[in-house]
């Protein structure tokens, strides 16, 4: 168990985040000094202190964070070196490539498949950075 502090601590205004150092002098003290300290019975609150800190401090509610334009995410999603190794390559086998190669819509079919390679790593690779529909 840690080791007791004698540090005093400060809650934040309401209307502040605490930094690291507050969660990090919070973490080393023992519960029930931390609830001491928090003006919070081991018990819970009662309904009323409850009430009171809504009031004073807001609703519990995590603070959604700003989500990224398409473009963005598809970028970050594609700037992979193996997609860059993969474009490399498939530009130097179309530069090289003999006219009595097979091709996929005009494109040299191991061109294609390696784009095809890059089109899919970064497609799961979107879908990952995506965030899920609740």
């Amino acid at each position: 168990m840690a080791a007791s502090t004698s540090q005093e601590i400060t809650l934040p205004a309401p209307s502040q985040r605490p930094d690291e150092s507050w969660y990090l002098q919070v973490s080393r003290m023992d519960v029930a000094e931390l609830l001491a300290k928090l003006l919070t019975p081991t018990g819970g609150l009662t309904w009323t202190e409850a009430r009171e800190r809504l009031e004073r401090y807001g609703p519990n509610v995590a603070v959604p964070h700003k989500v990224a334009a398409w473009y963005s995410v598809l970028w970050h999603a594609f700037r992979n070196l193996f997609n860059y190794i993969l474009l490399g390559l498939a530009i130097v086998s179309w530069v090289t490539a003999d006219a009595d190669d097979p091709r996929v819509l005009g494109i040299p079919a191991d061109s294609a498949l390696m784009i095809a390679m890059v089109v899919i790593a970064t497609g799961v690779a979107l879908l990952a950075r995506l965030p899920l529909a609740s």
